[in-house]
Formats: C-alpha cells, structure tokens, sequence
C-alpha cells in the first residue's frame, strides 16, 4: 500500500512541476505577444530614398494563414553571385537597416530584408518567442534557395541583436545555406537574458522546451560550434546585452571578434549615430526635437567594409 501511496506522491509532485512549466510558457509568451509597427513619429527610410537602390517584393507563407514580406534589394546591375540575407532586430522591420541594407548593396550585394513575424509588413499578431526569429529566417532562406535565379547564388547571413541570435542558431540547422554569417549584438539564448540564476534559466529552459521542442536549448554560441561556419561577431564594448555571461564566445578557428570599444548595441553605426540613438533610447536630453533617423541610421563605413572584406576573403 506503502507503494502506491508513493507513487501518488511522486505523480502530484511531477503534475504540480509540469504546471509550473507551463505557468513559466504562458508568462514568456504573454511577454511577446504584441505587434511591433512603424510609428507615425519614427520615420523609417525605404527604398526611394536611396538613389539607385532598387527593392522587389517577395512574401513568404509563414503558416495557412500568414504571410512574411519583405524585399530583394540591389543597386546597379543586377548580380546573382552574392547575397546578403538580413535579420532584424526586435522592432519595426528591416527598414531600420536601410541604410546598412544601401551600403552593402552598393559593394554589389543583392540584399534580402524580410520583417519577422508580427513586425510591419508582416502578418501575425504577436513577434513571439525569440525562437520564432529563427523559424522565419530558415523559411525566407528555403524560399530563397528554391528560386530559380539564385541556384548558383553564395548566401551570407547578417543579423543583429535578435537577428544575431537567429542567425547563429540558425546554423544548427543542417539546412541553412549560408558560407559565411556576421553577427552584430547577438545574445546567446532568451533564458541567460531573462535571468542570471542557473536555476531560473533552467525552468526557463525547460518551459519553452514544453512549447518549442529542442529549439529550446538552441544557443548563438552552440550554433557557432556545431556548424563551423566562418563567423564574425561584432559588439560594442558597453553593451550590457553582450557581456561574457550572455555571449561567453572565446576565439576560435571558425570564429572571429570583434569589440568595438566605446559602443553600445548598435556598433556598425557612426559615433554621431550611436548617440542620437542613446537621446533617444537612454534620454540623456530631453527627447525634443524628435529624432533624427537619418543621423541615427548613419552607418560606419568601416564596418562595412570589415563585412564585406569578411565575407570575400578565401
């Protein structure tokens, strides 16, 4: 009787711990579940504002009923050898990279831009999780891989902050295509963000798992490992995002880093840049006049050609 009484006990304890999971699941979820759009008072550039930079639309079936968008950029002749595929940060699309999107498409890169699901062009009510980022970039990359024109193409990977992360760990996919990937700003995985207790980040770990299945335990710094494809990481030496205990990276052979001292999360734009963007991220003034997106969209040309000396050394 003893017996059973024990295995009563030992089934209501893995019931109210399997509860607790999903109490932890549905809170991580409830956290991402909103749009992110443009806003009226952010103006974001697109294509026509940048001479010659030409943009095609393409979409993607994300599920039956959602659709990913986004645009092929180029400038000049159009070359299939190369191309660059983007991803995005957690805001408002791509179109905030249009700048660094018309830099590289003017060292004869074709440009992929997609927004995420639940950002701006794209359908979905809610970002998601950030494995969700993940998910988006492999189906923009297997839609890519399966036209026609880009058989012969070399696909890099680009990503920052949550791109970056969706880039990395997207190598851990026998299937992602890339030759090369730069990752700016990218954290390691949602759980060393959300918390810095080895206990927490395990419960963390172990929810999502409950929803998203191995995907879960995916990390930046596994993907860079596991896949031993040629990386740049790049970060700024005052990002709080990117200290060791997020992204514990140590060079290796397929790994390059990069610290650029003096920077925060954005280290590719200028330093007139990175502080319009801490105005307005940090308010260190009062936030008026409203921003200046071109000064804060001012990419580094430096940085620029640190990728794509990167991605055409041998």
């Amino acid at each position: 009787m003893e017996y059973y009484h024990y295995l009563i006990l030992l089934g209501s304890i893995l019931l109210v711990f399997l509860f607790l999971l999903l109490i932890i699941l549905y809170i991580l979820k409830r956290m991402f579940h909103y749009r992110i759009d443009k806003k009226p008072d952010v103006p974001l550039f697109e294509a026509a504002d940048f001479e010659g930079l030409v943009a095609k639309p393409f979409s993607v079936p994300r599920t039956k009923k959602l659709l990913l968008r986004g645009f092929i950029y180029s400038y000049g002749p159009i070359s299939y050898e190369k191309m660059i595929v983007l991803s995005s940060g957690m805001g408002p699309g791509h179109l905030q990279y249009t700048s660094l999107i018309y830099a590289l498409a003017k060292q004869g890169y074709l440009v992929v831009g997609f927004d995420n699901r639940g950002c701006n062009l794209s359908d979905g009510k809610a970002i998601g999780l950030p494995y969700e980022a993940t998910i988006d970039l492999l189906l923009v990359l297997k839609y890519l891989k399966n036209q026609p024109e880009y058989q012969l193409t070399t696909f890099y990977g680009l990503g920052h902050s949550l791109g970056g992360y969706a880039v990395l760990t997207s190598l851990i996919n026998s299937h992602h295509y890339f030759h090369k990937v730069v990752a700016i700003s990218g954290f390691d995985k949602l759980s060393k963000v959300a918390s810095k207790s080895p206990i927490m980040r395990g419960l963390i770990d172990l929810a999502a798992f409950c929803g998203y299945g191995p995907r879960a335990y995916h990390s930046a710094s596994h993907g860079i490992k596991v896949s031993q494809v040629p990386t740049l990481f790049i970060y700024g030496d005052k990002d709080q995002n990117i200290l060791p205990v997020m992204m514990p990276l140590t060079p290796r052979k397929n790994l390059t880093i990069y610290q650029r001292d003096g920077f925060y999360h954005s280290p590719y734009l200028t330093a007139k840049g990175q502080d319009e963007i801490n105005r307005f991220f940090q308010g260190t003034v009062p936030f008026n006049p409203p921003i200046d997106f071109r000064l804060a969209s001012e990419i580094d040309p430096d940085i620029v050609l640190m990728i794509d000396s990167f991605f055409n050394a041998s």
